[in-house]
């Protein structure tokens, strides 16, 4: 078998300026986010705001996957998929209440990535424990 080639000479050169560039570009969104939060004192930053964290969001993906092909190694989403989950089941429609039931609920406990407080099995309303 073969080693994987190496990248040419000029090729992560070559990517560094877009990259930088993008970097530049994501610390003037961050910091017009931040100031649309602040806004929101003035009713300016209401709908600046979710606007903005979209935009930086979307930004921020763009640059994740632009790292990925240029690295190789695979940066994963902030969030994770299927964090918060309920799921449906035919007697929450029947009753009208909400029913959690082998689902799981998925809390960030202070910084994200830091801990996580996880809920496999929620008690209802009887005290039992849920499947």
């Amino acid at each position: 078998m073969s080693a994987p080639a190496e990248p040419g000479r000029f090729r992560l050169p070559c990517w560094a300026l877009p990259l930088g560039l993008m970097a530049l570009l994501g610390i003037g969104l961050w910091c017009a986010t931040v100031t649309s939060m602040a806004l929101v004192l003035v009713t300016v930053g209401v709908p600046l705001s979710p606007v903005l964290l979209l935009v930086l969001r979307a930004f921020a993906d763009l640059h994740r996957r632009r790292l990925t092909e240029v690295t190789g190694v695979v940066v994963p989403p902030p969030l994770r998929a299927g964090a918060a989950q309920i799921i449906s089941t035919p007697e929450a429609s029947a009753s009208g209440t909400p029913v959690i039931s082998r689902g799981r609920l998925v809390t960030p406990a202070g910084a994200p990535g830091t801990r996580f407080v996880q809920l496999d099995h929620l008690p209802d309303r009887r005290g039992s424990a849920g499947e």
